[in-house]
């Protein structure tokens, strides 16, 4: 599958979306999916933790967070 203009490229089933949210983020944070809501928690000592509804918004929420200045 790829990603094209309008395509969300976690439309893909859960685990695929699961496994490109852990290829992204698992060296900073620990990803997983509960009842329905993503989470992603960061490894650090601020233990911070990002939810949303799919894999896009959890990777928009991870995208907020201020503790990745000067990351991509």
């Amino acid at each position: 599958m790829t990603a094209g203009p309008g395509r969300d490229p976690f439309a893909a089933d859960e685990k695929r979306a699961l496994d490109a949210l852990r290829l992204a983020w698992a060296d900073a944070y620990d990803i997983g999916r509960d009842h329905g809501t993503w989470t992603a928690t960061s490894k650090d000592a601020g233990h911070r933790t990002f939810t949303g509804d799919t894999p896009a918004a959890l990777n928009a929420e991870i995208r907020t967070d201020p503790a990745r200045q000067g990351t991509p």
